[in-house]
């Protein structure tokens, strides 16, 4: 008790993983992961993650009096997993993503309950994760002792995922409790990052000549949903080793959940309507069939690759002698999977896994960096052997390149991410993973812009000038500190009557991920971010210019402000943050707001100001 005894407990997680140490201790320990969960026989045993399954009462009346979750969800349930996949609807796609993910998203396999968005389901989730690791903190060290120990969250999220899924991410986990007490703290990290400490800290202390200064490591998060890979440069600094990101990482939405899909494919096109007819609660995540699949899923490679499986499912209206009674025993109500089977599930999978590390290591080639000496795999599909089996292969190419999986891959992330509030930072230098920017107007150029309805004549230059053109001033690959921030200068004119309350301006946020980000708005690539919305109620109008336009006899007077819109990736929040200055000092406040499902298209009357080429002003600071 007196480890834990006036001291803060930082705490990693991994949406379906804890891993918690104080900060207070003799040693620099390992992050404990807690390994006992409510429901079912989990219970009784010891276990790194709790799946991330729900169920609501509401939706089961005659089997549940209460919301379950984890351990607790049984098969014949109605629930709802993989939840966290939806939070990240504005990414790109990518040609590394699973091409049946969008046709399971909606359906009973990836649907949500009427009523909740994703971030409800994700928040109502990690409730139940707040609470339990409330309760396995107080069997430790006492409810009273707890109740005056600052807690520190780091909340993990895949590198590959939108600002907005980011931020989702993080306003799930305040809504479910987390951060909720006056001395505790939410954190982000990216999970390739956390994966990396955890595995510096595993390799360092029993292998440290694996990891050596001036080479590359290449670290592979292959986790349900997704797969995140970034390349790190090793560094010796004041003799301690710390890493830069050596390009920009990739990724795509091909985690393991893709080997269910493929087994629905199979299903599917072996059994058709035979299969598609089975309730949804006895063939999908968490019935009993895909309990027994996803044992063999994460036994598949350790042994012979010839031997077949059996899965229990009883399929109607196929007997012996039907047409479709293929590797299906009516009998036993028992279907076969041969290993030809389980490759069709497994090898798409892997195929773009391996494409992808291919990719990472011709970006590090073409960057100029330190050649990758190590490839690290974590993440709970980076224990399957028969994923090490291929990229064993698939390193032997390389000739210099060997993959080694860490101590406990499965809870690598969440103790990578409490070694980040122990330790402090492990990357010093990062790559921005796509451009950032803002639009701006300029004159229009007669003969060569085109009038298309986005022009509009600048009462306060008394010229016509056309809308929508990019400033990206943050741009991808770029080197980042966790101090960095860019500028973004802005002109604003305001009337001269202008009341405080309504002081209040907005500027969009975009952003970009091609290699070359284009010159207008409404090019293909261009994301909207978000809104940032800002007041500058503290700015003193009276001792400011007075500019007056307009035609005699209607003349306006005006003043002209000249802002800064400071934009900076902080290493401890983890998502973007953003300041607005005036004459070099904050002014009023700065908060992004993210486009809703259901909010209009984005277009130029989101605007609630226009810069012109003689006022605009896009400088790195």
């Amino acid at each position: 008790m007196s480890t834990f005894a006036r001291s803060k407990i930082i705490v990693g997680v991994d949406y379906a993983r804890i891993s918690y140490v104080p900060t207070r201790s003799e040693s620099m320990k390992d992050p404990e992961p807690i390994t006992k969960w409510p429901g079912g026989s989990a219970a009784n045993e010891t276990r790194e993650k709790v799946p991330s399954k729900i169920a609501y009462a509401s939706e089961n009346p005659d089997k549940l009096t209460e919301d379950v979750w984890g351990y607790g969800v049984f098969p014949g349930l109605r629930s709802y997993c993989w939840t966290k996949l939806l939070l990240d609807k504005k990414t790109c796609e990518t040609q590394y993503d699973d091409p049946l993910l969008q046709q399971a998203v909606g359906s009973a396999i990836m649907g949500l309950p009427p009523n909740k968005s994703a971030e409800d389901v994700v928040s109502d989730y990690l409730g139940f994760m707040y609470q339990h690791c409330l309760r396995s903190l107080e069997e430790k060290m006492t409810p009273a002792i707890l109740a005056v120990t600052p807690l520190e969250f780091w909340f993990t999220m895949p590198a590959i995922w939108s600002d907005q899924a980011q931020f989702a991410t993080k306003r799930a986990a305040e809504r479910a409790g987390f951060g909720s007490r006056p001395q505790d703290e939410i954190r982000m990290i990216t999970e390739p990052e956390a994966a990396a400490l955890a595995a510096f800290k595993s390799t360092s202390e029993n292998f440290e000549d694996v990891l050596q200064a001036d080479t590359g490591v290449l670290v592979c998060d292959c986790g349900g949903g997704t797969v995140d890979i970034t390349t790190y440069t090793i560094r010796l600094v004041n003799g301690e080793k710390k890493l830069e990101e050596s390009c920009v990482g990739s990724g795509g939405k091909c985690g393991s959940t893709m080997i269910d899909r493929n087994l629905y494919n199979v299903m599917g096109s072996r059994y058709g309507s035979a299969w598609t007819t089975v309730a949804p609660d006895r063939r999908c995540p968490g019935s009993r069939f895909m309990n027994e699949f996803e044992n063999h899923k994460r036994d598949f490679g350790s042994m012979s690759d010839t031997r077949d499986i059996t899965l229990r499912l009883r399929l109607k209206g196929i007997e012996e002698a039907h047409p479709s009674c293929v590797q299906y025993d009516p009998e036993e109500g028992e279907i076969t999977l041969t290993n030809k089977d389980m490759k069709r599930c497994f090898d798409p999978v892997i195929d773009k896994i391996t494409t992808l590390i291919d990719q990472q290591l011709k970006e590090v080639k073409k960057a100029r960096a330190p050649e990758i000496k190590t490839l690290v795999l974590v993440g709970g599909f980076g224990d399957s052997q028969y994923l090490f089996k291929k990229i064993k292969v698939m390193c032997a190419k390389y000739g210099n390149l060997f993959p080694i999986v860490p101590h406990r891959p499965w809870s690598a992330i969440a103790r990578g991410a409490a070694l980040r509030g122990l330790t402090g930072e492990l990357v010093e230098k990062r790559r921005c993973r796509r451009h950032y920017g803002t639009q701006f107007s300029r004159t229009f150029r007669p003969g060569i812009d085109k009038d298309e309805g986005d022009c509009y004549h600048d009462n306060f230059m008394d010229k016509k000038c056309k809308m929508g053109w990019m400033s990206w001033p943050i741009n991808k690959g770029e080197i980042l500190s966790s101090d960095t921030q860019r500028s973004i200068g802005f002109h604003m004119t305001v009337p001269k009557d202008m009341k405080k309350d309504q002081r209040t301006k907005s500027l969009v946020l975009y952003s970009c991920s091609l290699g070359h980000a284009p010159a207008r708005w409404d090019s293909p690539g261009v994301e909207r971010v978000g809104v940032v919305r800002f007041s500058f109620d503290d700015v003193n109008l009276k001792k400011l210019a007075k500019v007056k336009r307009g035609k005699l006899g209607s003349r306006k007077t005006f003043h002209s402000l000249d802002f800064e819109l400071q934009v900076g990736m902080s290493s401890k929040s983890g998502v973007l943050h953003f300041d607005v200055c005036y004459e070099g000092e904050k002014c009023g406040t700065a908060e992004i707001e993210f486009e809703r499902e259901t909010d209009a298209d984005d277009s130029s009357s989101n605007w609630t100001g226009r810069m012109s080429d003689l006022s605009f002003d896009s400088y790195d600071d």
